[in-house]
């Protein structure tokens, strides 16, 4: 058959002129639907496509079944023809991030974008490897540009609103979640992920509510009953929280968390071996569980096993050496232990400086506040104790007798119990700032900004203490009092507001702090409303002088019984009585 003219009717019946249609060179397609009529290069060009399409396909295949090396060598057989083939450095991305090529992965994945920039997908899938190397501002830079490609594009959606809620950004993470819900009503994850958030907002009855609403969707995820669970166990809602574990554990009874989690029903409800049995099944499953030998390690410690208490906080820490709760609860109970010299519990508390406190150094920036000695002093609170606690019998009526002349008092709530405590605190204070959803970065800054003259630590190595927040000297002056007792270790923290019996002239070499004495007691108690009046004293009617001490048991060792015995001792037909809660 004669060759058409390049101004004849395309005899493939397309309505256009050969010459735009099936004689346009390079169009694969076109020739492979006349390929008789093509010119050679077009057929060859045509060949090649398809042999990389079977290439392609066949590298897919391999990935999909888990033979990465047969999948990688093709795609490089692919590449050696045509070094901008997205799709195979795509590939080769993945695969790379799949052997723990994190790096390599990042550059072939940035090649597939340079190669083919309006991909979605090799957006999404390059945030996913920075978050997995801990680059998280990368990796929402990549999942927002995927989201730019894809505004429905949920996965990116759910990493995005992931990422923002590790970043505490919780109020962008939120609004990714809901976006989800509005393309997916149905969506469990996105129920489950805006029910975390809420929860951690302290918005408790809202969180059970999302995590119901997934369980109605998906009611066979032990994730979600164990997230309920949680949130019923905030609420104080002590036997669902453990039906809610015992459903998750019934579905999944390998689940590491939520035998973690019934062990702290169990020491809510006073049942300690239980608890230690559960967490050594966590542990059992889980050998790297650093939340589950911290726990282990705290229950012990009531228990008196405080040898035992102090190895779980160091596995703890051996296996996440950042975790600041295990070290400083490994700091009180070495004052429990009873073995090492008042030296050798300062150096231990040096060691938390210089792994938490040393490295934000660098990062300390001028204060820019006025040194005006007639001005109004900002004076800033930090505790998680502003409500029905021991602190708050000494702090209250500080609080409420200040001279709001010259103080302006700014509290720092870190904790979401909420009582008549805190009512009245919050009533005496100028500035209320709930901070438990803080970072310790963003709680710096929020005190910075709120050009705090003088910060009060009032819990140092206590739990829900902020001494991370301290440690990046966010006020020129900062004190720490009351919650501890003892030197916090950090630099930066200039004061330890004490008096000269509770740390005599002499001391000061164990301290980090200076400490600041007091003339009058350094510490008052003012009791609760309600209590009644000062009865007459016992001994005038008993002939008997009584000694109380009401404390938890893993405080008495053989130095304060040392110490009590001999004050038995000089009062001649003196007694003890010991109120514990354990």
């Amino acid at each position: 058959m004669e060759k058409p003219r390049h101004n004849d009717p395309c005899p493939c019946g397309s309505g256009k002129i050969y010459q735009q249609c099936c004689a346009q060179r390079g169009n694969p397609q076109a020739a492979s639907e006349h390929p008789a009529t093509a010119a050679p290069d077009i057929q060859k060009s045509l060949h090649s496509a398809l042999e990389h399409h079977k290439l392609l396909q066949s590298a897919l295949d391999h990935h999909k079944a888990g033979r990465l090396s047969e999948a990688k060598a093709l795609c490089q057989q692919l590449l050696q023809a045509k070094p901008d083939h997205h799709k195979a450095l795509h590939l080769l991305g993945l695969i790379a991030y799949q052997e723990g090529e994190n790096e390599r992965a990042i550059e072939l994945i940035k090649d597939a974008i340079r190669s083919n920039p309006s991909n979605p997908g090799y957006h999404y899938n390059l945030g996913c490897v920075y978050n997995a190397i801990n680059k998280p501002d990368e990796a929402i830079a990549c999942y927002r540009q995927a989201l730019a490609g894809k505004p429905d594009y949920s996965e990116a959606l759910n990493n995005l609103g992931n990422t923002l809620r590790d970043q505490g950004s919780l109020d962008e993470a939120v609004a990714c979640y809901r976006k989800i819900l509005a393309i997916e009503s149905n969506s469990p994850d996105a129920f489950n992920n805006l029910g975390l958030i809420l929860e951690n907002q302290g918005r408790r009855d809202e969180a059970i509510a999302c995590y119901r609403k997934a369980l109605a969707i998906k009611p066979e995820s032990a994730t979600v009953h164990n997230n309920l669970g949680i949130a019923c166990m905030g609420q104080g809602m002590l036997d669902q929280a453990m039906a809610c574990y015992r459903k998750a554990l019934e579905i999944k009874p390998e689940f590491a968390e939520s035998h973690n989690n019934l062990g702290n029903v169990y020491i809510e409800l006073g049942n300690l071996d239980e608890a230690v049995a559960r967490f050594r099944r966590a542990l059992a499953i889980k050998h790297d569980y650093a939340e589950a030998h911290y726990n282990l390690g705290n229950t012990l410690k009531e228990l008196g096993e405080i040898d035992n208490a102090l190895a779980c906080y160091e596995k703890a820490l051996a296996i996440r050496p950042d975790y600041a709760e295990a070290h400083s609860n490994k700091l009180l109970t070495a004052h429990h232990a009873a073995i090492y010299s008042p030296g050798e519990l300062f150096i231990q508390h040096l060691r938390f400086a210089e792994q938490f406190e040393a490295p934000l150094k660098p990062s300390w920036r001028p204060h820019p506040n006025s040194r005006d000695p007639e001005k109004r002093l900002k004076v800033g609170y930090v505790s998680p104790d502003f409500r029905d606690h021991a602190v708050a019998y000494f702090i209250e009526p500080v609080l409420a007798n200040h001279d709001k002349t010259q103080v302006e008092v700014f509290c720092y709530y870190n904790h979401n119990q909420h009582d008549g405590f805190t009512d009245r605190i919050i009533a005496a204070s100028d500035h209320w700032v709930p901070c438990q959803n803080m970072l310790d970065n963003q709680l710096a800054e929020r005190i910075r900004a709120d050009g705090i003259d003088i910060l009060v630590d009032l819990a140092g190595h206590t739990g829900h203490g902020r001494l991370l927040a301290f440690a990046r000297k966010p006020a020129p002056v900062s004190v720490s009092w009351l919650g501890c007792g003892y030197t916090t270790g950090l630099n930066a923290i200039d004061y330890f507001l004490t008096d000269d019996a509770y740390a005599p002239p002499g001391s000061e070499p164990l301290f980090a702090e200076m400490p600041w004495r007091l003339a009058t007691p350094g510490y008052a108690y003012r009791p609760a409303e309600g209590m009644g009046d000062v009865s007459p004293l016992p001994a005038l009617t008993k002939g008997h002088v009584t000694f109380g001490t009401l404390s938890r048991s893993v405080r008495i060792n053989h130095r304060t019984i040392r110490v009590w015995s001999a004050l038995l001792k000089r009062v001649g037909g003196s007694r003890l009585v010991i109120d514990s809660r354990n």
